[in-house]
C-alpha cells in the first residue's frame, strides 16, 4: 500500500476511520487490518495508532502491544487459512523496501514453493568468530547508552508529579501518660513528598492551657515538636498511612507553687513541675483526603511515648529508679494545601 500524497498517510487515515479497511483487530496502542494485497489469502498488517515512522521510535508499551497483537494474527491467520508456514516481516526505509512511512508488520500465510520473500539471493559470507564477538561488544555498548538514555528521559517526567511540599495546621488532643486529662493544643505542619509513598515532615504543636486541667496543674503551657516519616499508597483520592515520628515534649513550669511531699524519689508530678524537656516519640496512622487537587483533610492517631526522668514515682505510685517510658494516645486532624 502506498501513501496518498505528500504528508498523507493512509495507515493514519485508516486509524482515524476516513479511509476504509477491513479491521480485525484493535486495542487501545494498535489496530490489525487486512492488506489490500492478497497474493495468498490472509495478509494482515498490523499498525500502531500513533504515527511511528518505524519500530526504532517505538516506545516500550507501544512496542509490546505490537508484538502483543502480531503473535494474536500469527495465530487467527494460520488457523483460518491454508499455509504451510508464516512469515512475518517489518522493513525500514528504501532500502528494505518500505512503502508506508508508518511502522507496520506484515503477517502473511506462505505456500512451499511460493517464491516470495527470498531471504538471500545468493550465499552469504560466514565471518570468523572474532568478528562477531567484535560487532556483538559494539551492540552491546550501545544497547546500554540507549537503556541509559530511556532511563534519564523517563525519570523526570516519572518524578516530577509525585514530588511535592505541604503546609498544614491541625488541633491536637493528647494525654500525658501516667496522668489523667486532655491535653488540646494546636500547630502546624510541613511535609515533603519525595514520592507517592514517602513523606518527610515535621510539626510543631503549642498546648497553652494548665496541665491537668483539673485540680493543681503542674506546667501552665507544652510545646511539642515532632519530626519523621509517613509512608502509604493513595488510593484515588484518599491515601492511608503508617508514621512514625521522634522528637520532643517541652513541658513548661507550673504557672505557680506547687506544694509536694518531702519524700524520695519525687513524685513526677513535682519533678515535672520545674520544667523538663522530654523525649518523644509518635508511632500510628491515618488518612489524608483530597478535597481538591491543592487542597486536603488529614486525620490521625497514634501511640505518644514519653521519657519521663528518674528517680521518680509515678501518678500510679509505682517506684522507678531510672529514667521510664510512658503511653498515651494523641489524636489530631487537620487541612492543609499543597505546592
Amino acid at each position: 500500500m502506498a501513501s496518498n500524497g505528500p504528508g498523507a498517510c493512509v495507515f493514519c487515515d485508516i486509524v482515524a476511520g476516513r479511509t476504509p479497511a477491513t479491521i480485525v483487530a484493535s486495542d487501545a496502542l494498535t489496530v490489525a487490518f487486512l492488506d489490500l494485497r492478497q497474493f495468498h489469502p490472509g495478509h494482515v498488517l498490523v499498525v500502531p495508532r500513533a504515527h511511528l515512522a518505524d519500530v526504532r521510535e517505538a516506545d516500550a508499551a507501544t512496542a509490546a502491544a505490537i508484538i502483543g497483537s502480531v503473535a494474536r494474527m500469527a495465530a487467527a491467520v494460520s488457523s483460518v487459512f491454508p499455509n504451510d508456514g508464516l512469515s512475518v516481516w517489518h522493513s525500514i526505509g528504501p532500502a528494505a523496501d518500505q512503502e508506508v512511512p508508518h511502522l507496520h508488520f506484515h503477517v502473511h500465510p506462505r505456500r512451499l514453493g511460493d517464491g516470495l520473500l527470498r531471504v538471500y539471493p545468493s550465499a552469504p559470507t560466514h565471518p570468523d568468530r572474532g568478528t562477531l564477538d567484535e560487532w556483538g561488544a559494539r551492540l552491546r555498548q550501545v544497547l546500554t547508552a540507549v537503556v541509559v538514555l530511556v532511563l534519564v528521559r523517563a525519570a523526570p517526567a516519572a518524578a516530577q508529579p509525585s514530588q511535592r511540599v505541604e503546609a498544614g495546621v491541625q488541633v491536637v488532643a493528647a494525654s500525658m501518660p501516667g496522668f489523667e486529662g486532655s491535653d488540646v493544643g494546636v500547630g502546624g505542619r510541613l511535609a515533603w513528598h519525595t514520592d507517592d509513598v514517602l513523606s518527610f515532615e515535621g510539626e510543631l504543636t503549642l498546648f497553652p492551657g494548665e496541665y491537668p486541667d483539673r485540680g493543681l496543674g503542674f506546667s501552665r503551657r507544652r510545646v511539642e515538636g515532632l519530626f519523621g516519616l509517613t509512608a502509604g499508597l493513595p488510593f484515588g483520592r484518599v491515601r492511608p498511612f503508617a508514621k512514625f515520628r521522634a522528637g520532643f515534649l517541652d513541658v513548661g513550669p507550673a504557672g505557680q507553687a506547687l506544694p509536694c511531699i518531702l519524700i524520695f524519689p519525687p513524685p513526677l508530678s513535682c519533678t515535672l513541675a520545674a520544667g523538663r524537656t522530654l523525649p518523644a516519640f509518635d508511632v500510628g496512622g491515618g488518612a489524608q483526603v483530597d478535597v481538591t487537587p491543592r487542597t486536603f483533610i488529614r486525620v490521625e492517631a497514634g501511640d505518644r511515648m514519653l521519657k519521663y526522668p528518674g528517680p521518680a514515682i509515678d501518678s500510679s505510685g509505682a517506684r522507678h529508679d531510672d529514667s521510664f517510658y510512658g503511653h498515651g494516645l494523641r489524636f489530631s486532624a487537620g487541612a492543609g494545601v499543597r505546592f
